[in-house]
């Protein structure tokens, strides 16, 4: 009678089993590994972009030095 009981509530209530759950915690994991490398490549692109503004800046000046001289 109990074990019944008990059956009918969890029934009513919306579960995963077991595996349904490692399933979905390892597609989770596999996910945030994949963020962390994003996230990594992201930071690597803004520096190297960061670095491209840098060095034009600093030909810009030149040239424009080189200009105000003539």
């Amino acid at each position: 009678m109990f074990r019944t009981r008990l059956e009918y509530i969890l029934k009513d209530m919306d579960l995963v089993s077991r595996e349904e759950f490692d399933v979905v915690r390892d597609m989770v994991k596999q996910a945030r590994t994949k963020n962390e490398i994003l996230e990594q490549k992201i930071i690597a692109l803004e520096k190297q972009l960061l670095e491209k503004k840098a060095v034009t800046k600093k030909t810009t000046k030149a040239k424009t030095r080189k200009d105000t001289k003539k």
